[in-house]
């Protein structure tokens, strides 16, 4: 698990610097390709994490577990995007694409470092 998320936040990183500099040329197939990249790592990244933290719960408690974990994702999403949206309004387009881009960028690889140094344990391995 801990590689996965390790390569796959790594090629977020990459995609979403790709889709950045994309729209800072206005290179309509770099965004594209950005893009593919950026979901190719988030794929992987959540359905490994997701997948190692469902069977940590008891069987009459995992859709709980599931649930509460879907809630936080779609806050995850939703609320950058609702910031975003009034940010477009005060700084633009382009400015607010860095800056997101920047801050996605930043998050995926804290990840990727904080799962590196996380010692390989009993629990960890699950």
């Amino acid at each position: 698990m801990r590689v996965i998320v390790i390569r796959a936040s790594l090629v977020l990183v990459v995609g979403v610097g790709v889709t950045v500099l994309a729209v800072a040329l206005g290179w309509a197939v770099g965004l594209y390709a950005g893009r593919v990249l950026a979901g190719l790592g988030f794929g992987p990244a959540f359905s490994a994490v997701f997948s190692s933290l469902a069977p940590l719960a008891p069987p009459d408690k995992r859709a709980g577990l599931l649930a509460s974990i879907f809630i936080v994702v779609h806050l995850a999403f939703g609320l950058p995007a609702l910031i975003a949206g009034v940010a477009v309004t005060h700084f633009g387009l382009r400015d607010t694409t860095y800056v997101y881009g920047l801050v996605v960028m930043a998050l995926a690889a804290m990840t990727t470092v904080a799962v590196w140094r996380r010692r390989a344990s009993p629990a960890a391995a699950v």
